[in-house]
């Protein structure tokens, strides 16, 4: 059996969720291939057009015309198939040979549409062990075009789950349907109609509900020729199958399995059903089955390839209630296949009730009661929210209060009330609080007879405190006995001021205010709560501070003194030499404290570079600072230059950079006092220059002459004494200056004794390299020895006395 959804009818009410809302249990459609070859991912949401799936297992056996199956394909293009998958786009009217699905829109469907991986334009899925449910979400046409988007879903189960009712196994739903096709079959979503049905794939068993090809709601038929049915007829829909048997009963329309129609007495109501039959050939006739309620009658009847039925439902006392009403249709086919349909009558009667109103005038303050009497209804609710057949209400000005009694989903009532609200005695008074020696004024209003507490009948009294007191009004008006009004004494604010009223000169110091609330100082600072001011008076100055509680305010004045500061000198200050000292003294004050942390008023320093001291003096408590630097003369004496000349031959010394210059040794100098003397030493000679700058401060220099001596023949002793007596104790040879030298000696057998390159090498009458002694007597000697151009090569006799 299938169904088709209610139409919308004046208080029709439908339990019926049709759609089912995608939860976790979802997921994206897998789609493996498209027409282009491509294969799509879940990165882009599986979008693609004519795509198809792997073959996928269900765990629950779907029966279709007598088969079950357990393995399905999910087509891209609006069906669900067995068997093989369809990627075609370009559906064909039922029945098919060898096209076996259900299609709840099959129709050239592309999801390429939104760029914008979104929830919509796109397939789901849920699976479960009782039921399969795909969902086409916002879906829209080839080529890529989302202008017009549909939204269907189709329902597939074991044939017992609940999801899909009365035994059917097949559920179509719709949401909004805007297009039947896509750019290939036709333009703007209008063209080759989209096929809605199921095909056994045999040529013979099929239902088809319907072709749609054009915009609009207007139904023609389950075969329908051009222009076909009209897409906006699918909106809402929801069609319910059983696709297990090859006997199928009509397609019923125009009412669902679960609605609930709501009258109330005196409604009438027409509903038009309709039953569709399966073939084209068949004949379908309908009628109410018995037993049939008070107050529904069939008005209208035509039998046909599609029997209309207008069933005419009455609300009266006499079918109060709720009522099953069943309608049937049935074909000629023998036997006749036959579809029942299902649906509830509910009647129920209009509210009636009184409000009535304790006081319908009161004064501001005081209260009343509204009510509903003679109900016959318990659904009361009233303009302040509540809910109950009472309501005390305390308004303060003139309001209007409604209440509507509710009688089931039938007319309710509406009852209105305003209740005037007159003004109050009131009593006010101009200052409730004050200080000592003010005083305020009470009045009363509304009122027209009075007595205060004072004992005073006037409307108004003038009073001042001695404490805070209540004072009473007594009056008959709007059920008052009295009204009340405090006035409350208020005492001065008892000012504190935490903070050094003494300072020193060029310090601040901050002052803190207690005992008020708000501050106003004669500086213009104003803080709350407590009030730091920041003070710097060079003279002793006189300052006034406000304080005040909001309600009194109290002055004080106070005085900050200056204590003067130090007046702090350092002598001297200025350049010394280096590696010298000076004696810094400073004055002004009483106590003193140096950055070298010494205490006294002077100091001795000895700084190796530019120094600053700083000198911390105090007296009576107030400090002041001085400092002084020394800097370093380093004096820089340019000396020219060491150099070297001939015995008997001058140079000039040159000193400069400084004031005054002393040379040392004078020996050879021309001058010794100036700078740039003329020198003749006869020898090598080391001379000092000491220079004084301007500030006496003083450095030295040097200058090295060397003096070269001529090369002369030279004289070999004849005779020396080695008895080391420190006389003649050695063979003395004095050569100037050789360039090379060489002197062997031997005995009188001609063995060598002695040996040398150095002409500073003496020989001392021993045999070479020990302490042996020579015996005495003549030994033989040769010299070979070159003195600048000259060379020399002596032979002769010495004669060696070692004996004392």
């Amino acid at each position: 059996m299938f169904a088709l959804a209610p139409l919308c009818h004046i208080k029709a009410q439908t339990n019926c969720q049709c759609w089912v809302q995608r939860d976790t249990g979802f997921h994206l459609v897998p789609f493996v291939t498209d027409s282009n070859g491509a294969n799509p991912t879940p990165l882009n949401h599986y979008k693609n057009d004519d795509g198809v799936t792997k073959p996928i297992r269900i765990p629950f056996s779907f029966c279709f015309y007598g088969k079950k199956i357990d393995t399905v394909y999910i087509n891209n293009n609006g069906n669900v198939s067995f068997g093989q998958q369809y990627s075609g786009y370009v559906p064909n009217t039922f029945p098919l040979k060898k096209y076996s699905m259900v299609a709840p829109f099959w129709a050239d469907v592309d999801t390429r549409g939104h760029n914008t991986l979104l929830p919509g334009d796109v397939v789901y899925y849920k699976l479960t062990s009782t039921y399969l449910i795909v969902q086409w979400d916002s879906v829209g046409y080839f080529n890529g075009h989302a202008d017009k988007l549909n939204t269907f879903q189709c329902v597939m189960s074991n044939g017992t789950d609940p999801i899909i009712p009365y035994g059917n196994n097949v559920q179509f739903c719709y949401k909004t349907m805007q297009w039947t096709t896509g750019d290939v079959t036709g333009t703007n979503g209008f063209g080759t109609p989209a096929t809605v049905g199921a095909n056994e794939g045999d040529s013979a068993n099929f239902i088809q509900i319907g072709l749609f090809g054009r915009a609009g709601n207007t139904y023609l038929g389950q075969f329908p020729a051009t222009p076909y049915d009209g897409i906006s007829w699918l909106d809402n829909q929801s069609f319910f199958l059983n696709t297990c048997s090859n006997h199928l009963g009509p397609i019923a329309s125009g009412v669902s399995p679960c609605d609930t129609f709501v009258l109330c007495t005196g409604d009438t109501v027409n509903l038009h059903i309709s039953f569709l039959s399966i073939k084209s050939t068949d004949s379908v006739h309908s009628n109410l089955l018995p037993p049939v309620p008070a107050g529904v009658s069939a008005i209208a009847n035509a039998p046909g390839n599609t029997d209309t039925m207008t069933i005419q439902l009455v609300g009266s006392n006499a079918n109060l209630g709720s009522h099953t009403v069943t309608v049937y249709g049935y074909d000629n086919e023998v036997p006749p296949d036959t579809t029942y349909i299902s649906f509830v009558l509910q009647v129920d009667s209009n509210a009636v009730g009184t409000l009535v109103v304790s006081r319908d005038t009161i004064c501001s303050g005081d209260s009343t009661q509204l009510k509903i009497i003679n109900a016959n209804t318990n659904d009361f609710k009233w303009s302040t929210g509540q809910t109950t057949d009472s309501i005390k209400v305390k308004p303060n000005v003139t309001t209007t209060y409604s209440v509507t009694l509710v009688k089931g989903k039938c007319n309710s009532l509406d009852l209105i009330h305003t209740i005037v609200v007159s003004p109050s005695p009131a009593i006010y008074i101009t200052k409730d609080s004050i200080c000592p020696g003010d005083s305020t004024m009470l009045s009363i209003t509304n009122a027209s007879a009075y007595l205060w507490s004072t004992g005073a009948t006037t409307s108004s009294i003038w009073v001042r405190l001695d404490s805070s007191t209540t004072f009473k009004v007594v009056t008959s008006s709007c059920q008052m006995d009295s009204l009340y009004k405090r006035a409350y004494l208020v005492p001065f604010p008892v000012i504190g001021i935490n903070g050094s009223t003494t300072i020193c000169l060029r310090d601040s110091t901050i002052l803190t205010a207690g005992g008020g609330v708000s501050y106003q100082w004669n500086n213009g600072t104003t803080t709350s709560n407590i009030n730091p001011v920041t003070l710097k008076p060079v003279t002793p100055t006189t300052y006034t501070l406000t304080v005040s509680n909001n309600v009194c305010s109290q002055d004080t004045v106070f005085t900050i003194n200056v204590i003067p500061v130090p007046v702090v000198t350092i002598t001297p200050s200025g350049t010394i030499c280096q590696r010298e000292s000076t004696k810094l003294t400073a004055t002004g004050g009483g106590t003193y404290l140096w950055s070298n942390n010494a205490t006294s008023s002077s100091i001795s320093v000895s700084p190796s570079s530019k120094t600053k001291y700083n000198v911390l003096v105090t007296t009576n408590g107030c400090s002041d600072s001085a400092s002084s630097t020394i800097s370093l003369d380093f004096p820089i004496l340019d000396v020219c230059c060491d150099d070297s000349i001939k015995q008997g031959d001058t140079v000039h010394l040159h000193a400069s950079n400084l004031t005054s210059y002393v040379w040392n040794p004078g020996t050879g100098l021309n001058c010794f006092t100036c700078n740039d003397p003329v020198a003749s030493p006869i020898v090598t000679t080391i001379y000092t220059i000491t220079g004084t700058d301007s500030l006496g401060c003083i450095t030295n220099g040097t200058i090295t002459v060397d003096v070269e001596i001529p090369c002369a023949d030279f004289m070999v002793p004849t005779v020396f004494t080695p008895n080391n007596d420190g006389i003649n104790d050695d063979l003395v040879i004095n050569i100037l200056n050789p360039s090379a030298y060489n002197i062997t000696i031997f005995d009188r057998w001609g063995k060598q004794v002695f040996t040398s390159a150095n002409p500073l090498d003496y020989w001392n009458g021993r045999i070479n390299g020990t302490d042996n002694l020579v015996p005495d007597g003549t030994y033989y000697y040769t010299i070979k020895t070159t003195c600048g151009n000259n060379d020399y090569n002596k032979k002769g006799f010495v004669e060696v006395l070692g004996e004392k």
